[in-house]
This record gives structure tokens, sequence and C-alpha cells, in this order.
């Protein structure tokens, strides 16, 4: 359940930037062309044995987002073809994009989860993809004049050059070595199937993807998994338990050094959403669009109305796998729910 793609995918590579964050550790600000995301992070981290890690890699979707990628790697220590690895937190557009690039460039492996399918499909299946979207969304009631943004396909086809497989494959446990220490995977799905933190247990760090960030801005692959949000909070709940981390390293934004005040921030908001669709079916809302309609007070149709629908989407299986909600199919065949009184 990926989106509506980009009005228009060119980025200004001068927005890029590179920061030390401390020795051995760069973070790489990357411009992006979505509305409200104005940039993802990458990190360069020295490899053991010469050359660099780098951690996430940017969209494609235009040659000036590659650009934007050279002019931020130009900042650091390395150059491209010094990229002896590349690991992914998540297989979404905006952190695996410009893999085949790199691969291209430098002949680095691969390194991330191996559950790609959830992004992949609508690249090497896009108009099958497409139909099922259009499909399901027209049983839960999204208006007509919707339908096509909620069953576009172009970020999957165009945001990624390549549906890369992981050379390498990673799951809870795995130890990453770098020149700053072993990172430790943390498997954290609910944002994406795919989705990994990286933990350097000595130092404190903890390179967090899309899991965290400043401000809450969730976004759930639907379809992949039986409850996306229960896997979430149980996501969260892991980092929670960490002890001694004192930064962290998100997909978007600054760095944080509160690990539990975030946490505890992002469990709040997704409570609160979660209560606010059990409320709108509470209340009346027989479908995902009514429900989306009044959660979100939805005033007019348009890209976040398709975004918050995604959302919707994952809260509504949530609700029915709790026992609070039913779903029946009306003659029509379209979706139906019903809240169950306590």
């Amino acid at each position: 359940m990926a989106g509506s793609a980009p009005i228009d995918w060119t980025v200004a590579p001068e927005d890029a930037g590179t920061r030390e964050v401390l020795p051995g550790l760069w973070r790489l600000r990357l411009p992006l062309p979505w509305e409200g995301i104005p940039h993802v992070n990458a990190f360069a981290i020295a490899h053991p044995d010469g050359g660099a890690i780098l951690v996430d890699c940017g969209s494609a979707g235009h040659p000036t987002l590659s650009d934007a990628l050279l002019r931020a790697l130009g900042e650091t220590p390395w150059a491209p073809e010094e990229i002896r690895q590349l690991v992914l937190t998540h297989y979404h557009s905006d952190h695996a994009g410009l893999a085949a690039s790199l691969i291209e460039a430098s002949g680095c492996s691969v390194l991330g989860h191996p559950a790609v399918e959830h992004f992949t499909d609508g690249t090497t299946r896009p108009e099958e993809i497409a139909a099922a979207r259009r499909h399901r969304a027209w049983q839960e009631g999204v208006p007509d004049d919707l339908l096509d943004m909620v069953a576009d396909v172009t970020e999957e086809v165009m945001g990624i050059e390549a549906p890369i497989a992981p050379d390498v494959a990673l799951v809870e446990g795995d130890l990453i070595p770098s020149a700053l220490g072993d990172w430790e995977v943390i498997e954290t799905p609910g944002h994406a199937p795919t989705h990994l933190c990286l933990l350097q247990r000595e130092r404190g760090i903890l390179v967090a993807g899309d899991l965290i960030g400043p401000g809450y801005f969730p976004y759930f692959d639907y379809g992949y998994t039986q409850d996306p949000i229960a896997e979430y909070f149980l996501s969260l709940e892991k980092v929670d338990d960490l002890s001694g981390v004192t930064l962290i390293l998100p997909g978007h934004g600054r760095p944080l050094d509160d690990l539990h005040g975030t946490v505890a921030m992002w469990q709040r908001e997704l409570a609160l959403n979660v209560r606010k669709v059990e409320d709108a079916v509470r209340a009346g809302a027989t479908n995902v669009w009514q429900a989306t309609v009044a959660a979100y007070d939805v005033t007019e149709p348009n890209r976040y109305a398709v975004l918050w629908y995604g959302e919707v989407l994952s809260f509504m299986r949530h609700l029915r796998a709790r026992g609070l909600v039913v779903r029946s199919t009306g003659p029509d065949g379209r979706f139906e729910y019903r809240h169950i009184a306590s």
C-alpha cells in the first residue's frame, strides 16, 4: 500500500548535506520530492577493512536524486566506489531507491531483510498490484475520483531503480562489523515487514530507520502481515527495553537523545489513532473510507486523505484482530464494519 507518488520527482542536489556524527560515522541528509517529507537520512560508517558501509541510500525517480547522494558522499572521506556494503533498514523507495546505482559504481554487497515483496511486487507486477489496490479501495468505500490515486504504483516503478534483493539476509541478532564495533540487527516490523534497526551497544547508538523519529508521522505497509499495528507496538516495546542508548539516528529528522521519551510519544499517538478509528466505527462508520473521514476530519479528497486511508486500513485490521470490530460483505461485494459492544 504505497499510495500516490510525488507530483514532481526533481530535487535540488545542493540541498544535500553531510555532518560528522563522530569519527567514523557520518550523517547524509538527502533531499526528497515528497510533500511534507523534505529529506531522508543515510549514514556512512567506516568499514573495518577500509572503505565504508552505507546505511540506506535515498530515492530514485530523477537524476537529481542521484546527484544529491553523490554530492553528500563527496563530503565524507569516501567516494561512491569505496562503499563496501549497503545496509537497508527497510525496503521503501526513499531508503532503497538508489541501490542499483551504488552496486554499479562500487560492486558493494546489499544487506537487508529477506522479505522484500511488500515493495517489489509493485515494481515487478505493477498492473496486477494496481488492479488489486483499486478493487480493495472500492470495497472499502473510497470515492470513485480517488481510486486511481489509491491504486497508483508509480512509487514502486519510478522510486526504485531495480527490485534489489539482499545478497546477505539480515535477521534478529545478526552482527555487522564496522570500524566502530559490531552493529546488532534488531527486527522491528510494523512500518514495513522488512524493517530493521541497528544497535551499537558499546557506544549507545541506535540507527532507528523509520521506527521512530522527532515527530509522529507513521506509515504502515498493509497486506503482507496479519497485523502491522500489533507488530509496531511490539517493536516499540522491544527498543524501549534497550538500555544505554544515548544517541538515536532516525531515518528522517534530527538525531535524538531520549529513547524512552520518544518511544512513549509514538506509543501514545499510535494508541490515540487506534481509538479514533474505533470511535468512528462505534459512532456509525461502516467502511474504511467513512472511518478515515471521521477519524482524520477529512474535508476534501486529496493526497493526504489517501495516506490516511492506508493507515486506517491497518487500524481496522488491528481492531478486528482484537475482536472489537467485525467485518461482513454486503450484497454488492463491499465490506461493512460493525463495532462489538463490550
